[in-house]
């Protein structure tokens, strides 16, 4: 695709040309398409879509480790429940009151 400059392109184009250029949809699509203005924005768009694949992709990958950390954090907290019932239980049996 031929990359134009908007202004230097529009500015050498006669009145006639000027005026299909308004009338019809097609060729000023094309003429749009063709600024380096939207070859820039297409061509940042392919690298934040690369970059955003590449970020899903990682987060697809971690899903399977956070899971299992998750997991075993969950397993660590009832564990650690279960020890602080236990002293609380042993504490009331020493007959004193302590409170963490």
């Amino acid at each position: 695709m031929v990359c134009i400059n908007n202004m230097d392109s529009l500015q050498s184009k006669s009145i006639p040309e000027l005026e299909e250029l308004q009338r019809n949809d097609s060729i000023m699509f094309d003429y749009v398409q063709k600024t380096t203005e939207m070859i820039s924005i297409r061509n940042t768009e392919s690298s934040l879509e690369a970059a955003n694949k590449s970020m899903a992709e990682k987060n697809i990958a971690s899903q399977k480790r956070l899971k299992t950390l998750v997991q075993a954090l969950s397993e660590k907290y009832a564990e650690a429940a279960q020890l602080r019932n236990g002293l609380d239980e042993m504490l009331s049996k020493l007959g004193k009151d302590f409170s963490f």
